[in-house]
């Protein structure tokens, strides 16, 4: 599934990739007024780089610790398997992607009366999920105003307006 010439070796190649990403999509913007095609990312989404990232920023979320619809936590079930045979599972789950039903809580608002709903995907269905965050976020990234600051990273309306 993934092509040599798309094949990352460390970290540093996916965040050089990610930056390759983005800079392709601005000038694509620039020169074209439209976002450029981008060949094989779900190859990218599946490399084995990609994936081992995705999971340390899982195993990093405090929501790694709670099991969702298939009762799987990440440090049993992820995080003691043999490390081929993760990596084989995260790359099976790309050829068929079918998420497993979520997992609904129903937990306390902060600021008032009554429950909100959460959903609280497999574990897997989060690494997939982070892979392809990986790949797609620099692309969409380029596309956004630079006045819009909602649900992005290093964007909080706060950090450029802050509160008095």
């Amino acid at each position: 599934m993934v092509q040599k010439s798309n094949y990352l070796k460390s970290e540093q190649e996916l965040r050089d990739k990610q930056d390759e990403l983005y800079k392709k999509t601005i000038e694509g913007l620039r020169e074209k007024g439209q976002s450029p095609g981008h060949k094989d990312l779900l190859e990218l989404m599946a490399n084995e780089i990609t994936i081992l990232t995705a999971i340390h920023h899982v195993k990093a979320n405090k929501g790694s610790r709670t099991a969702g619809s298939d009762h799987k936590l990440m440090k049993p079930d992820i995080l003691q398997k043999d490390y081929p045979n993760v990596i084989q599972l995260v790359q099976e789950s790309f050829r068929k992607y079918r998420p497993e039903p979520i997992r609904r809580k129903y937990i306390p608002k902060s600021n008032s009366e009554g429950l909100r709903p959460l959903g609280i995907p497999s574990i897997v269905d989060r690494i997939v999920q982070e892979c392809v965050r990986l790949i797609i976020e620099p692309i969409l990234e380029a596309q956004f105003f630079q006045h819009s600051y909602g649900f992005r990273p290093m964007r909080d309306s706060s950090m450029i307006c802050p509160r008095n």
